[in-house]
């Protein structure tokens, strides 16, 4: 508990409106360079189609890390990322790039891994919910019924206090996250955890 790094929110907006939070639960800083985010596309069984982004830079105890899409060029044939949610990134990835973790969509499972070992995971590696994202309907094993992991933001619940390591097991978001409209920023680069009792303001 509260020993490693894991998502903290996830956007998944309209066009390339598209976040991922990571967050340090530890009581010491950590060196992101170890760690990468990781899409496994449409069912896809590894991530080399999705695409892999490392992260970068120190991460303080109690803080969170904003990873945003990087496409702001609002001519883009498949949309663009707002300035207003880039702005609020610690990191983008670059523009034009593609594949990239960031062009991520409901049916995507993202990975979090640390020196190539799984650490977190939203989704289910391997598996193309039917719905086109996973829900909260155990009868289909998560995967028919009201959209949860597209066009929503997800935000982890306080009493998370590590990550899901493994991918393969089934993703019932309702157990360990929030859901927020489409669209909904304002959480992005803070969060409420157990472990710190306090929520940081990532500077």
């Amino acid at each position: 508990d509260c020993s490693d790094l894991f998502f903290s929110e996830y956007v998944e907006g309209y066009g390339q409106n598209k976040a991922i939070e990571v967050y340090n639960p530890t009581t010491a800083p950590i060196d992101l360079s170890d760690y990468r985010v990781e899409r496994y596309a449409n069912g896809q069984t590894n991530s080399s189609a999705g695409g892999i982004t490392t992260l970068s830079g120190m991460l303080a105890s109690g803080d969170a890390f904003v990873l945003t899409n990087g496409d702001t060029d609002t001519s883009g044939q498949f949309g663009y990322c707002d300035m207003v949610l880039y702005n609020m990134g610690d990191m983008a990835e670059p523009n034009g790039s593609y594949p990239t973790p960031m062009h991520m969509n409901g049916n995507d499972a993202m990975v979090l891994t640390k020196n190539g070992v799984i650490i977190d995971v939203i989704g289910k590696v391997g598996e193309d919910p039917a719905s086109g994202a996973w829900t909260d309907d155990a009868a289909s094993g998560f995967t028919l019924g009201g959209w949860w992991t597209a066009q929503h933001t997800l935000i982890r619940k306080s009493t998370v206090l590590y990550g899901d390591n493994n991918g393969l097991d089934l993703f019932d978001p309702s157990v360990e996250w929030d859901s927020l409209v489409v669209g909904s920023w304002n959480n992005l680069g803070s969060h409420t955890c157990d472990c710190q009792g306090t929520s940081v303001v990532n500077e």
